[in-house]
């Protein structure tokens, strides 16, 4: 009784060790795709902003104000700071709290008449593999009460709701696919080998039979 208990253990263990091995592999592309997604998003806004610069006067009230207002409302959830020849233009931190992610950054120059522009944007994406992993295998648990108390409505039940919703069960649904995925490989690799290890014992009763007949 004792073996089988322990059989079931060590089934246990390596079925939750690949799986830590597969959500690993997956956070880790995940967030690298992350990474060049957020580049991309910068390039494109900063074209925009290189736009709207070069149909603008500098001098003009009115254009450094829209100017402004554009850096205030950027589609990218981080810190955006403007410079005008070397000096601060604006600047604005968008990020909504700031952890160990790492950061990911990109700068241009924009030239307009003799003066120079140079946008920096910098956002927090990729957290440490560890984190990602433990996020992905315990559908974020160390995370509900503080995104339930300080979510965007008044209802601690609603804002874990909506938690749980868009954020913890679609981070935690490759780990869950890969469990029973191995599960159901393990179950027919059992079977297949059942089977091979029938027929060898079969063969080996046939070779036995012929010998002792001879």
């Amino acid at each position: 009784m004792k073996n089988i208990y322990l059989i079931r253990a060590i089934y246990t263990i390596i079925i939750l060790f690949i799986v830590c091995i597969l959500v690993a592999i997956n956070n880790f592309f995940f967030y690298k795709n992350e990474e060049k997604a957020t580049i991309r998003e910068m390039k494109y806004e900063v074209m925009q902003l290189q736009a709207l610069i070069q149909e603008c006067d500098v001098d003009n009230k009115i254009c450094n104000h829209l100017i402004k207002t554009f850096i205030d409302n950027s589609s990218i959830k981080g810190k955006v700071a403007l410079t005008l020849d070397s000096k601060l233009f604006h600047e604005q931190n968008l990020e909504s709290y700031r952890d160990n992610r790492k950061a990911v950054s990109y700068s241009q120059s924009i030239p307009y008449k003799d003066q120079v522009y140079k946008v920096t944007y910098e956002k927090l994406v990729t957290p440490p593999l560890f984190k990602s992993m433990q996020r992905s295998l315990t559908f974020s648990v160390l995370e509900w009460n503080y995104v339930a108390q300080n979510g965007k409505d008044t209802s601690y039940w609603k804002n874990l709701k909506n938690f749980w919703q868009f954020i913890a069960i679609p981070r935690s649904s490759p780990a869950i696919c890969y469990f029973f995925l191995i599960i159901f490989l393990l179950f027919l690799g059992r079977g297949y080998f059942k089977t091979l290890l029938r027929k060898w014992e079969n063969s080996e009763t046939i070779i036995v039979e012929k010998k002792q007949s001879n």
